[in-house]
């Protein structure tokens, strides 16, 4: 019996910490050393979008953007890859680049279109 008491009490305690950790709003990740510069500038351009986004998507929770930068000089070439967070599921977009914001000005601009289809799908779907 006090078995089964703990065991239940372990499944109601890992789900009550599930809904209080939350993650981060904005996340970056896969910078290089020298290019860690730049995070707090994506970090930015990414809370900008996201406050955006949820004027036309209530239910947006944060980005991810993942950089993976190859070569050196002039041949680096920057691929990114994000992920928008929604309650209802995840939304992705990738781009690459030889600069860094012109790839990331891509991502954030798919996640804008995304969001305004599904409020554009929300108001048809009210009528």
């Amino acid at each position: 019996m006090f078995k089964r008491i703990v065991q239940k009490a372990k499944r109601v305690s890992a789900g009550i910490v599930g809904v209080f950790r939350k993650r981060p709003e904005i996340q970056v990740a896969g910078l290089r050393e020298g290019d860690t510069a730049f995070k707090e500038s994506i970090e930015e351009e990414c809370r900008k979008t996201l406050g955006k986004i949820r004027k036309m998507l209530a239910e947006a929770e944060g980005i991810e953007i993942y950089v993976k930068a190859t070569g050196e000089g002039k041949q680096r070439l920057y691929e990114l890859r994000g992920t928008m967070f929604t309650e209802k599921g995840d939304l992705h977009a990738s781009a690459e680049g030889r600069e860094l914001y012109g790839a990331l000005t891509r991502v954030l601009y798919e996640f804008e279109n995304e969001a305004r289809r599904a409020k554009s799908w929300k108001n048809d779907k009210r009528l």
